[in-house]
């Protein structure tokens, strides 16, 4: 598995971008995503590279480690491809190869570079979720209107449904709160706020018939998800 030409000295930080060939899915279900990661959490070690970040994206995973011995990467990335290679052999009969050949490597030196690469990674999932949703709503107008603004008058049992699912993704943000960029627990205020604010804008373009120009403001809706996690800039 060749590298894309990049310096790997010891301690040298990299950011590694491994793509699927013809930009096909690499991971299908939970479970692969959770095989990947516990290859990567043991080969990682065995290759004595410490991870500080990672995303696993649909067709492609970005990861930010640095290696303590030379050629860090080059013992890495095939060691990780070959273990997932044997999962999908075992799960689903699959021989042929995911990932392209070469893998990207780009150096990460100063601490604030480090800090920004950081906080590109973690924010890469939330802000491709949110495009797709509003990419599909944008193209099936009919369907957000019935989702968004027909359910909530449906009847009381449909508007509680969504009352309820405006908890759950509330509930599934509380934890992640805690370790903010603000160092404190999680307010009621925070947390609400942030759920409230994404379905609030949805429901605003379906409702004024602007449900096709959603994608545009895809990036706004990422920094009103991602602000009370990751604050307003890089120290």
């Amino acid at each position: 598995m060749p590298r894309l030409a990049c310096p790997e000295e010891a301690h040298a930080t990299l950011h590694v971008v491994q793509r699927a060939r013809e930009r096909r899915a690499c991971f299908s279900r939970t479970r692969d995503r959770a095989t990947y990661l516990e290859a990567l959490r043991e080969c990682a070690a065995r290759a004595e590279c410490a991870v500080h970040a990672y995303a696993l994206m649909g067709n492609h995973v970005h990861l930010l480690f640095t290696a303590a011995r030379t050629a860090g990467a080059a013992r890495l990335m095939p060691a990780i491809a070959a273990c997932y290679a044997r999962h999908l052999a075992t799960a689903y009969d699959h021989e042929d190869s995911v990932w392209e050949e070469a893998y990207d490597a780009s150096p990460v030196q100063a601490r604030r570079h480090l800090l920004a690469c950081m906080r590109y990674i973690e924010e890469n999932p939330v802000r491709a979720g949110l495009a797709a949703l509003f990419e599909f709503l944008a193209s099936e107008p009919a369907y957000a209107h019935l989702a968004l603004i027909d359910a909530l008058t449906a009847s009381p049992k449909a508007a509680a449904v969504a009352h309820d699912a405006m908890n759950a993704y509330a509930a599934m943000l509380e934890p992640g709160l805690q370790f903010s960029v603000n160092g404190g627990p999680p307010t009621a205020v925070s947390v609400e706020a942030t759920a409230g604010a994404l379905f609030e804008l949805c429901f605003v373009y379906v409702a004024t018939e602007r449900t096709r120009e959603l994608p545009s403001s895809a990036e706004a809706a990422g920094d009103i998800a991602l602000r009370p996690f990751l604050g307003v800039s890089v120290p």
